[in-house]
């Protein structure tokens, strides 16, 4: 009886998932965690090359090649702002020739790519007896307005407000704030508005008060 001997042929890597999560807490502002699960059949060594593109457009830019493990840290701050898509490529040549290597890759969801702090689009600043009324259209290019808080005369005791309908869902709020009775004189109305991807911009307004 004769034994042919069999060779089990190679099997393309494959990129099972791939995930971008926007990090959050100090030092870590615009920093974007890639993590992916790759697998391979003939259990081969496996390395990983991240490569991202803004979306519509054609060419992929390498951030990182020849990565061992399952995750890497982009620094969004690197690039504009803008909606963006990651792809993970798996190769197994460490396991391979040259003739033999194989690859397999899986693009993420789009994501967005935001430094930019809201601004605000315009406002209007009215005095009916001693209150103030201030009124503010607040917008953001790509992200969710999420936060406004005002103080008047400190920087210690700000106060939330919501905006005109009442819920933060839309890059394009409008909001109404209206003191408590002020003192005659001068006083500072200071702001600090944030987006969805943890920028804030500041403003201040000032407004004086007649005395009797």
């Amino acid at each position: 009886m004769t034994f042919v001997a069999s060779t089990v042929p190679n099997l393309a890597p494959k990129v099972e998932s791939v995930e971008v999560t926007r990090q959050t807490g100090s030092g870590k502002e615009g920093v974007f965690k890639i993590s992916y699960k790759t697998s391979d059949e003939n259990d081969d060594t496996l390395i990983h090359t991240i490569d991202f593109r803004k979306i519509g457009r054609d060419t992929w830019i390498q951030l990182k090649d020849e990565i061992e493990g399952d995750s890497h840290e982009w620094d969004g701050k690197t690039v504009e702002d803008g909606r963006y898509e990651v792809r993970v490529v798996a190769s197994d040549e460490r396991s391979n020739s040259p003739s033999t290597k194989l690859t397999g890759s899986r693009i993420s969801d789009p994501i967005i790519v935001d430094n930019t702090p809201p601004v605000i689009r315009k406002y209007s600043l009215d005095k009916t007896g001693r209150t103030a009324t201030l009124k503010l259209q607040v917008t953001d290019e790509l992200s969710v307005i999420s936060k406004l808080e005002y103080t008047i005369n400190s920087n210690a005791q700000w106060k939330s407000a919501l905006p005109d309908d009442l819920i933060f869902d839309t890059t394009d709020e409008s909001f109404t704030i209206v003191t408590e009775e002020l003192a005659p004189g001068e006083h500072i109305i200071a702001l600090r508005i944030s987006d969805s991807a943890g920028n804030t911009t500041y403003r201040t307004f000032e407004v004086s008060m007649l005395g009797n």
